[in-house]
């Protein structure tokens, strides 16, 4: 009873002291932009006695939280400056109260980055996933900060207690409302990046990483993907490696150096994505997929061997083809493969694993609607991509071919690769073509064989060249 007492106690005194110096901080700014607004000598002089004054109670003020603050005992500290923290008294700290604490400590760091702050730590910490800190979560996050810098509770909250009340940052009015309005948007994003950091801490998880990570350098790579998806989900290596492929897509936005490898935490990601693929829940089947992989753990077939071999060495032919073509190009990721080859297989109507004539006008037809293209000029720039880019002259296209007219087609229109590919990705599943619009197409390449002359999207003698360069790789 004594300790609840004193706990509640320590927890008045932080709201009280904070109140205070909330009211010495407004009332200083007040009395400096009276200054500032002086008029005559006689009333700026005045302003300043007035000011000074405050000054003085300011660092009396400070004092008096420096000694009370020393005069606790850690759990103590940790009640007082709950209590400072928690700006509306309900006994938990929220993202807005969390990320204004923060800020004060660490002027430099901007709004949205407090706030995203605030929000890992209380998804960290948040044992019950309710969204918020209570005292008890609170006061574990202090001493795991604390233990962390190798430093002290005392130290450590007898430093955001000066920072918390003494800071001139923090956040604004503005921003506290605009946190206020996300309340329930906040909440919810804490509540699932909650989930996601229990699951990294499940030792199930841990189990997979040991299990997928076959030779024990730290690091998932493309390949252990693909064989732990072959081995788990009982596919042929052809489709283990693309869906290792499509799992691995998204988490390669940062892979600049193209390194195709996962630490611990895209990994996990890339198991919630298995389990959200398949409509899984990942504490409800953790077991069964640790099952599952023991279960296949046999020698695999010399014919899978060669098709993850097979995969590998396609992605980096496919990347040096169009390297060596585009010299501007740059860096040509996996995620740049993984993206063209899911726009291939979307533009490849009938599955034969080519883009022909009409299935490239078409498809361009989807696009050159939304920039007032005719259909006449769709299906003439088609052919002429046609003949620029199929290099075998089979009159299709395969996936390096089609690669290339893409590269080449952003850099005409000075467009980001990957943000084209997305847009053509987009339009070609919500846009559809008019059945007198496909009608016009299929009669014009049916009749149309003479060659037309090249439009803006043709290759220069120069792109020419490189495309033949690029073919000698093939």
């Amino acid at each position: 009873m004594a300790r609840t007492k004193q706990t509640a106690k320590s927890n008045i005194q932080g709201k009280s002291q904070g109140k205070k110096s909330s009211y010495l901080d407004k009332a200083s700014k007040i009395v400096e932009k009276k200054k500032s607004e002086s008029e005559t000598v006689s009333e700026y002089v005045r302003n300043t006695r007035t000011s000074l004054a405050l000054d003085i109670q300011v660092a009396k003020h400070k004092m008096s939280v420096l000694d009370t603050a020393e005069a606790l005992n850690d759990s103590e500290k940790i009640d007082f400056l709950f209590g400072l923290i928690d700006k509306d008294s309900n006994n938990s700290v929220n993202v807005a109260e969390l990320s204004d604490a923060v800020r004060k400590g660490s002027a430099s760091l901007s709004f949205q980055d407090t706030v995203e702050n605030a929000v890992k730590i209380i998804a960290a910490n948040d044992d019950n996933n309710d969204a918020v800190l209570s005292r008890t979560e609170f006061g574990k996050y202090i001493e795991i900060v604390a233990a962390s810098v190798g430093s002290t509770v005392t130290e450590v909250t007898a430093r955001i207690i000066m920072e918390v009340m003494f800071s001139k940052g923090g956040n604004t009015y503005e921003e506290n409302n605009s946190l206020a309005e996300k309340e329930q948007e906040l909440k919810d994003t804490v509540k699932s990046l909650g989930i996601y950091y229990d699951v990294m801490k499940n030792p199930v998880m841990h189990e997979l990483w040991d299990m997928f990570d076959s030779d024990k350098d730290g690091t998932i790579k493309f390949t252990e993907v693909a064989m732990g998806l072959y081995r788990l989900k009982g596919l042929d290596m052809k489709k283990a490696t693309r869906q290792a492929m499509d799992l691995m897509d998204l988490l390669l936005q940062a892979d600049k150096n193209d390194a195709r490898t996962l630490n611990y935490e895209q990994f996990t990601r890339l198991i919630l994505n298995l389990c959200a693929a398949d409509d899984e829940v990942f504490s409800e089947i953790s077991e069964e997929l640790i099952l599952g992989l023991q279960s296949c753990q046999g020698p695999m077939s010399r014919e899978d061997y060669i098709q993850l071999d097979v995969a590998q060495s396609d992605y980096k032919q496919f990347r040096d083809v169009l390297e060596a073509s585009y010299d501007g190009l740059g860096v040509w990721t996996a995620l740049h493969y993984a993206k063209t080859d899911k726009l291939f297989d979307l533009w490849d109507k009938n599955d034969d694993g080519y883009i022909s004539l009409e299935e490239l006008a078409l498809e361009s037809r989807k696009f050159h609607k939304t920039n007032q293209i005719v259909p006449g000029e769709t299906v003439r720039q088609a052919k002429t991509s046609m003949e620029a880019f199929d290099k075998d002259s089979n009159k299709k296209l395969d996936r390096k071919e089609f690669a290339l007219f893409l590269v080449k087609f952003a850099k005409q229109n000075n467009e980001d690769l990957l943000e084209l590919i997305d847009f053509l990705a987009v339009t070609s599943l919500m846009e559809e073509n008019s059945a007198e619009e496909e009608k016009f197409i299929r009669s014009i390449i049916g009749i149309g064989s003479q060659r037309e002359q090249p439009t803006d999207l043709a290759v220069t003698n120069e792109d020419a060249a490189n495309i033949d360069r690029a073919g000698e790789l093939w």
